[in-house]
């Protein structure tokens, strides 16, 4: 049976906006609307799949958009800085640089990103919980970076998709999945230590040193 809903202007918007609030047709039962819902042309059923989608992809959207603007940093003169106060502070004092300055500025910039990251998940997720902000999660993106390769930008997304891709397909273990995670990271700390990516790289180098040079 199919029931047609008529939804002017904004209460149209509103209707499709809080699709993913009730949960789709799962949420149609859980309010007592067991019939197929049609808002205009379209069900509730795809337009939740339509919002579903839209939400991903403008994640998406941020999230390389990101990845591209600490890609244009690392690559500018002010990566350069960065990186050579990273590996020798007192020559970069030496050399004129406010240490201190650069500090501060590449520390808002991270705290900047991270912020939008937090804010992009709870707009994926629906909500927004404490544990985001617990201080177990500073030592989750340390490990992620660890995993996936210092001083790369594919690395540590490939960290977060192992580390994430671990705790979502191994829920059935509980407590064992912080194990299992522990052990990846003794691993890769003590036979993996550049990472996924600096490893895989090491390896292209030595089986295709011409075309590394190329």
């Amino acid at each position: 049976m199919t029931t047609k809903m008529t939804y002017p202007g904004h209460a149209r918007a509103i209707a499709v906006i809080g699709l993913p609030l009730v949960g789709g047709h799962l949420g149609q039962v859980a309010i007592g609307v067991t019939d197929t819902v049609m808002v205009g042309w379209y069900s509730v059923e795809a337009l939740a799949a339509v919002t579903l989608a839209s939400t991903y992809f403008f994640v998406l959207l941020i999230c390389m958009a990101c990845i591209l603007m600490m890609a244009r940093l690392v690559h500018s003169p002010y990566g350069r800085i960065i990186a050579a106060i990273r590996d020798s502070e007192p020559r970069a004092i030496s050399l004129g640089y406010n240490v201190n300055r650069y500090k501060l500025a590449v520390f808002v910039f991270s705290a900047g990103v991270t912020g939008l990251a937090g804010a992009t998940k709870a707009i994926a997720v629906q909500i927004a919980s404490l544990t985001d902000v617990a201080w177990h999660m500073s030592g989750e993106f340390v490990l992620m970076t660890l995993v996936g390769g210092l001083g790369t930008i594919v690395g540590p997304v490939l960290g977060a998709l192992t580390l994430i891709g671990m705790e979502t397909y191994m829920a059935e273990l509980r407590d064992w999945v912080t194990v299992a995670q522990g052990v990846v990271f003794f691993v890769v700390v003590l036979s993996f230590r550049q990472g996924i990516v600096g490893t895989f790289t090491s390896v292209r180098e030595r089986l295709f040193p011409d075309a590394v040079q190329k």
